[in-house]
């Protein structure tokens, strides 16, 4: 993104030259820190969130194989939310809102859950409902394994 003072950012063009793959952006904060670290409160606009997902989770995967010590990625909103400027409803959440009405109705993202399943089949997670979710703790070798299987390279035209 481009930072512009008074009005909104603006998404890079592809192949723009100060694009940079999000693999090395972790890795600046990782030379610096050496610290466990987590990608928070990210997500995908419109369309794209299903690729956008699947771009972060190769990316993250490429950062844990060169030696990051990666904990997590935060989806965030879960739940569509407006744009801070214009007040629009961005489509960014795993449902989107739609106003019925006065009320608003959550619609789930098909593609966006579908992406969220895939992965979660790759790092072998619970795919139900659990009546206990602290019963079966993440564990961050099932994402060291996958990383090593997968072999994900960054890349610097990601989504």
């Amino acid at each position: 993104m481009e930072y512009r003072e008074n009005e909104p950012n603006q998404a890079l063009e592809p192949h723009d030259d100060r694009i940079k793959p999000l693999h090395d952006l972790m890795w600046y904060v990782w030379e610096r820190y050496h610290r466990p670290m987590i990608i928070g409160e990210t997500s995908g606009l419109k369309e794209g969130r299903d690729e956008w997902l699947k771009d972060v989770v190769e990316e993250s995967l490429a950062a844990v194989n060169s030696g990051m010590d990666l904990h997590g990625i935060c989806l965030f909103p879960a739940v569509d939310m407006p744009d801070w400027h214009t007040g629009e409803w961005l489509h960014n959440g795993i449902c989107d809102l739609v106003e019925e009405g006065d009320d608003l109705r959550r619609v789930p993202y098909e593609p966006y859950i579908a992406e969220l399943r895939r992965w979660q089949k790759e790092f072998n997670r619970v795919m139900t409902l659990d009546t206990d979710p602290l019963s079966d703790p993440v564990e961050l070798q099932d994402v060291i394994d996958a990383a090593k299987r997968l072999q994900p390279e960054a890349d610097r035209n990601w989504h």
